[in-house]
């Protein structure tokens, strides 16, 4: 459905994520009772961004490849698994949908106050508000609890 601003708003844009944005970090303990090492074993990104007939970011869209290695920085246990995705997200009332494969990770309270933390595969959809906290407004499919087959 195209409306008068739509229509009159700039091209996408599509940027490819480059290598150096896939460099291997560690996540400190917090989602799982251990640090997590991640390594990305493939990937090929690229981000599509819609724009208003003001110039200004209105909704994006990544899609492309991702498989990453997960490794318990304590026991050395590690999974590769693929989270391409895709995931849209839309500025003005910063909701987040992934699709398919989906790689998460919050430290606890990041949930909402008292939560715990969390690190997971959403295979399925998921629909988030981001804010101060993160809001799950729909959650289907599967998840992979990644601090147990780690752990």
């Amino acid at each position: 459905m195209l409306s008068a601003t739509g229509a009159s708003a700039g091209p996408p844009e599509r940027v490819e994520i480059p290598d150096e944005a896939f460099e291997d970090f560690t996540i400190d303990a917090g989602p799982c009772e251990f640090a997590v090492a991640i390594h990305v074993v493939a990937h090929d990104l690229h981000v599509i961004t819609f724009f208003d007939d003001q110039g200004n970011p209105v909704r994006e869209i990544t899609e492309g490849r991702l498989v990453v290695e997960m490794t318990n920085a304590d026991t050395n246990t590690s999974v590769v698994r693929n989270v391409s995705g895709p995931a849209f997200f839309t500025f003005e009332d910063r909701i987040r949908v992934a699709t398919g494969p989906a790689l998460f990770w919050f430290f606890p309270g990041e949930l909402g106050p008292g939560s715990p933390g969390a690190f997971f595969i959403n295979y399925g959809r998921i629909v988030q508000r981001l804010g101060e906290t993160t809001e799950t407004l729909i959650q289907s499919g599967t998840q992979e609890d990644l601090c147990a087959t780690l752990g």
